[in-house]
């Protein structure tokens, strides 16, 4: 059995090229994302911006949902690459998960905007967005889990306690980053620390 031959110069070129076409839709929907938000960008302004005429569009995907879940998908190895894949998380990695979560979501703003948005009224979409966010929930439970305050708690407790706490962070994130609708004197280290203060006192109240 011979090996097979390596790809002609004009298929690697051609290859190349629908790469790099792709990572420019994928990166001018960032940008016309975070301008338009989901419902109102345009593939003629998302090809536009990519400097790519608009059929190329439909060689790489099928509309704009189909470019969405792959901006999801590269949000979500993002996230894991930062490290939340691991099945549980201590109390004491409250400040590494949060920063995590923080800088990914900084990261992929747009991405998480058009999410949801798309979320209201796409089923697919919005079964992607709860995945992220159940994620999140388990994350914060396990850390409720590994503290003496909640060691007696039952399971009902600490799952509402970890939605308040990821309703918390998601709605920070979503006004802060997606939104870019910050407080007077906004710095992300600010908003930073005030929610990890907020998350601290809940893990680790005064006297526990």
């Amino acid at each position: 059995m011979t090996d097979s031959a390596p790809p002609a110069l004009s298929e690697r070129l051609t290859l190349d090229r629908s790469g790099r076409t792709r990572l420019a839709l994928l990166t001018a929907a960032r940008e016309v994302f975070a301008r338009e938000g989901f419902q109102k960008a345009e593939i003629g302004q998302i090809t536009q911006a990519a400097g790519r005429a608009t059929g190329t569009f439909y060689v790489h995907f099928d509309n704009k949902l189909g470019l969405l879940k792959a901006m999801v998908e590269q949000f979500r190895v993002d996230m894991i690459a930062s490290g939340l894949d691991r099945p549980e998380h201590t109390a004491d990695a409250v400040r590494d998960v949060l920063r995590a979560l923080w800088e990914a979501h900084e990261r992929h703003a747009p991405t998480f905007r058009a999410l949801a948005e798309a979320a209201s009224t796409h089923h697919e979409m919005a079964a992607l967005y709860a995945g992220l966010r159940d994620n999140a929930r388990r994350d914060f439970q396990s850390m409720l889990r590994s503290t003496p305050h909640f060691a007696a708690a039952s399971d009902v407790r600490i799952a509402v306690m970890a939605s308040a706490l990821e309703i918390l962070v998601t709605s920070c994130l979503y006004e802060w980053h997606a939104l870019a609708q910050r407080p007077p004197g906004y710095t992300e280290e600010v908003g930073f620390e005030c929610v990890l203060e907020v998350m601290t006192r809940v893990l680790h109240p005064s006297g526990s």
